[in-house]
């Protein structure tokens, strides 16, 4: 929760921009620490009751085209097909040669 009364940018969270990733290798260091430290818990979460409704809407054609800015991929666990407009944090991409891999074994090493 980022954006209500109590959520993280009230309580003087300072989220890090793609440019200040892109340009400080303290900020990437800064970024990957806190990242690996959440991802059992992020990982464990499972698609909540919204989820599930619009992917039975989509699954019933009442939904042809959803857009996300989540990058949890709790629509795709719930059977939906969404476009992910920020992306996910279920792959890493290098910044160098722009291949890119899934996190999981990232997380691991």
């Amino acid at each position: 929760d980022y954006r209500s009364p109590n959520g993280a940018y009230s309580s003087g969270f300072n989220p890090i921009t793609h440019q200040e990733f892109l340009r400080s290798n303290r900020t990437r260091r800064r970024y990957w620490a806190r990242s690996y430290a959440g991802w059992r818990r992020f990982t464990a979460v499972e698609p909540g009751s919204a989820h599930i409704s619009l992917a039975s809407l989509e699954k019933a054609g009442r939904i042809n085209f959803m857009i996300t800015q989540d990058v949890d991929r709790l629509h795709h666990r719930a059977g939906s097909n969404p476009v992910e407009l920020h992306g996910t944090v279920y792959s890493v991409i290098c910044i160098d040669c722009g291949f890119s891999f899934p996190r999981n074994p990232f997380q691991d090493q």
